[in-house]
């Protein structure tokens, strides 16, 4: 699942969380920024500091790999990632609105809501122009492809 990357009250980059075999992965990359710039994962239940960030490609990157029982310090629902000297707040503005209240639930990497015809998936896209056949919907500001199932 993709997650964006705050510093200070504007994203900054993005983060991805998945599964890669029996190791969880965190990597994230941002735009480059002064100082030593830590990520920290920002959850419901807690928060993670996943490391420092570097330069690599003109951008800070990060790479992290997790076993199973070093990924139970990982929050079990991410909100989002932020990066700089400690966890900060995410900005009022942009709190994420898919959530039981609107039908859209957080999946493994995508989210999903049931209707009276089934189950409709959305699986965030990155197009770079229109697509046929496809459908498109924005959610929290980002471009989504539907599926129903």
């Amino acid at each position: 699942m993709d997650y964006p990357v705050y510093s200070g009250d504007k994203v900054a980059g993005t983060a991805r969380i998945y599964t890669q075999g029996l190791y969880t992965r965190v990597e994230a990359s941002c735009e480059p920024m002064d100082g030593i710039i830590r990520l920290w994962l920002r959850g419901e239940d807690k928060d993670a500091y996943i490391g420092v960030m570097s330069p690599s490609e003109g951008r800070l990157r990060i790479s992290a790999r997790y076993t199973r029982l070093e990924a139970e310090a990982l929050p079990k629902r991410v909100l989002y990632a932020s990066a700089g000297d400690r966890p900060q707040a995410k900005p009022a503005a942009t709190e994420p609105s898919h959530d039981a209240a609107d039908g859209w639930h957080e999946g493994r990497g995508c989210l999903f809501k049931r209707d009276g015809q089934g189950v409709i998936i959305a699986l965030a896209a990155e197009l770079s122009g229109p697509a046929r056949g496809v459908r498109l919907e924005r959610i929290d500001g980002r471009d989504y492809m539907l599926f129903r199932y």
